[in-house]
């Protein structure tokens, strides 16, 4: 996605533009379906422009975790409790990372061949070793 990658290399200005025309168009359309990964677009693009933002980017992933869910978005729900929890262990609040991503986690089949999964599976690893 583009927003994504403008994110990586730095162009947040440009970032912020292609994400606010994306947020235009899922609002302005029927299908709202994108909306749980423009938020955690957002949410990393604040931690792009400040990476002390944590409780703005923590609204941002726990706002998309809540959408995906109440859609039944699994996927979405899996990669916005990732980002969630990672920055929630970054706060040093590791119980906290563990009780939003380990329920999400769960809800998949432990031989499930993603990345979305694979990356959670790491990171409730760092957290706990028994909380996978």
């Amino acid at each position: 996605m583009l927003v994504e990658t403008a994110i990586g290399l730095g162009q947040l200005d440009h970032a912020e533009r292609a994400l606010d025309q994306a947020f235009e168009v899922c609002r302005t359309r029927v299908d709202a379906s994108n909306e749980p990964e423009l938020l955690c677009l957002r949410g990393h693009l604040i931690l792009g422009r400040d990476r002390s933002a944590h409780a703005a980017a923590r609204a941002a992933f726990t706002e998309a975790l809540v959408i995906a869910q109440r859609d039944g978005a699994h996927g979405q729900a899996l990669r916005a409790a990732t980002d969630l929890a990672a920055l929630l262990r970054d706060d040093h609040r590791p119980d906290e990372a563990i009780a939003v991503l380990g329920p999400v986690y769960r809800g998949f089949a432990p031989d499930l061949d993603d990345p979305s999964f694979a990356n959670a599976r790491r990171l409730l690893a760092q957290l706990s070793p028994d909380a996978g």
